[in-house]
């Protein structure tokens, strides 16, 4: 896909339908992740003012074990003075156009499928991975899971070693592109680094969250996925249940899925998504 090239004028619009999103974004941009080296805008203009837009991102993807070039259709939003007058469908043909030339597919998350089914995309159900009565982790010295913290020494310096050296957690469904893409969904999504981990045993980082004796565990980010029992052992808390936010087929042990989608992220596509009737998980930080 052609080089990203985003408005900054768009940001008052998004920030009318997501508050804070223009403060999150630049904090991502101190960290490195910078969103308009990243997003495509596609926008409608009222004067010199952004009434409407829709942005793509470049999804290079493994699904299914193949490579495959997919978009990201995300921050899809018109002025509320501006509405019905034919922004939103312009700017949707205008972006289906344009992807449909470049691209094998397209996806998008939201909480109105409704909206887009007339332009060819359809729901896909999406499923979390559980494993319980596990009896792990507790660890409290040296090689315990410890936050990333922006302000602390060297840091930063094992965030960005680690989201280079990166390989997909899952390569039923694996996102292969742009490290700036998934510490930007990050950010966005959490205002942070809170749920980014480090254990000097372990050569990566891996992305939970501990909820009682519960571990979500939204991704790990390295060149080498540790077995899931080497993470266990390095969390803080004994784990008796875990929530796996990525697909499983790089962690071989007997797992169970049930339906699930964060609040107002229906996943959708349009073309051959070839993971279709199959239980699987977009990562988190491989949202759009």
């Amino acid at each position: 896909m052609p080089e990203s090239r985003s408005d900054p004028r768009v940001l008052p619009l998004l920030d009318s339908a997501w508050p804070q999103i223009s403060r999150r974004a630049a904090s991502a941009a101190t960290l490195g992740a910078d969103w308009h080296a990243l997003s495509r805008p596609f926008i409608r203009e009222h004067g010199r003012r952004v009434v409407a837009h829709a942005g793509i991102l470049s999804l290079p993807l493994v699904l299914n074990g193949r490579s495959a070039r997919w978009a990201g259709v995300h921050a899809v939003c018109t002025d509320p003075a501006f509405r019905g007058r034919g922004h939103f469908k312009a700017i949707m043909n205008e972006v289906v156009e344009t992807c449909s030339e470049e691209v094998e597919g397209m996806l998008l998350f939201t909480g109105n499928p409704e909206l887009y089914t007339r332009f060819g995309f359809e729901c896909v159900q999406e499923h979390r991975f559980l494993c319980r009565n596990l009896h792990a982790g507790g660890e409290s010295g040296d090689e315990a899971f410890r936050p990333i913290k922006k302000d602390r020494l060297g840091d930063l310096e094992l965030l960005w070693k680690f989201l280079k050296e990166a390989k997909p957690s899952s390569y039923r469904y694996g996102f292969t592109g742009d490290p700036q893409h998934m510490l930007l969904n990050e950010v966005l999504a959490c205002g942070d680094l809170e749920r980014f981990y480090f254990s000097p045993r372990l050569e990566g980082l891996a992305v939970f969250e501990i909820l009682g004796a519960s571990l979500r565990l939204y991704d790990w980010i390295g060149a080498e996925l540790p077995d899931l029992e080497e993470i266990l052992a390095c969390m803080p808390r004994r784990i008796h249940r875990v929530e796996l936010y990525f697909s499983p087929d790089r962690f071989p042990r007997a797992w169970t899925s049930e339906p699930m989608a964060f609040a107002g992220d229906q996943l959708m596509v349009r073309g051959d998504f070839p993971l279709k009737g199959q239980r699987f998980m977009v990562p988190p930080l491989a949202h759009c």
